[in-house]
C-alpha cells in the first residue's frame, strides 16, 4: 500500500513537470537553431572574403537558408532588378548565382525569417536589406546596402518555434560591418531605426 502511494505521488509530480520539460526542449532547439543561423552567416562572410565575390544568404520559405555566390567582384546592381527567389523581378538571371550549400532550420520545428522594416522606413523598398528574403555580403566582408549613408545595411534574422509563445523568439543580428551576434531570447537588437548594434557584454 505504501509503495502504491509513493508511486501515485511520483506520477503526479511527473505529470506536473512534463509540460515544463517539453517547453525547455523547445527552447533548447530554438537556441541551437539561432547558433546555426549565426554560423551560416559567418560562413557566408568568410566565403565572400575568400573568393573575392559577392555572396548571398537566401531564406527559402521559412525552413532553410541557402548560400549562393555571384561571379562578380561586388554586389552593386540595381536592387529592384536583382534576381528574387520567387522570380518576380527581371534583371540578372538567377543562373548567375551558384548555390554552394544549404542549411535546414526547420528540422526540429523551428522557423527562420528576415525581420522586415516597417512600411515607409528606409530599407523597405523591394530588394532592400531586410525587406527581401536575402542578405548579401561584399568581398570585403561587409553587408551590401544600397543607401548612401549605410544606415540600412544591418540584417536581423528571427528564429521562432510554433510551440513557444510569440515573445520567446531569438534574433540573430548581422551587423553591416561584419559582426554577428545572437541576442537573448525575446530581446530586440539595440539601435535607432534600422541601424542596429550588438549589445556590449
Amino acid at each position: 500500500m505504501e509503495v502504491m502511494v509513493v508511486v501515485a505521488i511520483l506520477g503526479v509530480f511527473a505529470a506536473l513537470a512534463t509540460p515544463s520539460l517539453i517547453q525547455q526542449v523547445h527552447r533548447s532547439r530554438l537556441d541551437v537553431a539561432a547558433e546555426g543561423v549565426a554560423g551560416f552567416l559567418d560562413a557566408a562572410r568568410v566565403e565572400a572574403m575568400a573568393s573575392k565575390r559577392c555572396v548571398r544568404v537566401v531564406v527559402v520559405g521559412d525552413q532553410s537558408l541557402r548560400l549562393e555566390r555571384l561571379n562578380t567582384f561586388d554586389c552593386d546592381v540595381d536592387p529592384n532588378s536583382a534576381p528574387r527567389v520567387d522570380g518576380s523581378a527581371s534583371g540578372l538571371p538567377s543562373t548567375l548565382w551558384k548555390p554552394l550549400k544549404e542549411m535546414v532550420v526547420a528540422s526540429e520545428g523551428t522557423r527562420v525569417t528576415l525581420d522586415v522594416p516597417p512600411a515607409g522606413t528606409a530599407g523597405n523598398a523591394p530588394g532592400s536589406v531586410g525587406a527581401a528574403s536575402e542578405v548579401r555580403y561584399r568581398p570585403n566582408g561587409r553587408i551590401w546596402g544600397q543607401d548612401a549613408d549605410l544606415t540600412n545595411d544591418d540584417a536581423v534574422f528571427v528564429v521562432t518555434h510554433p510551440s513557444l509563445p510569440p515573445l520567446e523568439f531569438k534574433k540573430v543580428l548581422a551587423d553591416g560591418n561584419g559582426l554577428i551576434c545572437i541576442l537573448p531570447r525575446g530581446i530586440d537588437p539595440p539601435g535607432v531605426g534600422r541601424d542596429f548594434s550588438c549589445p556590449r557584454t
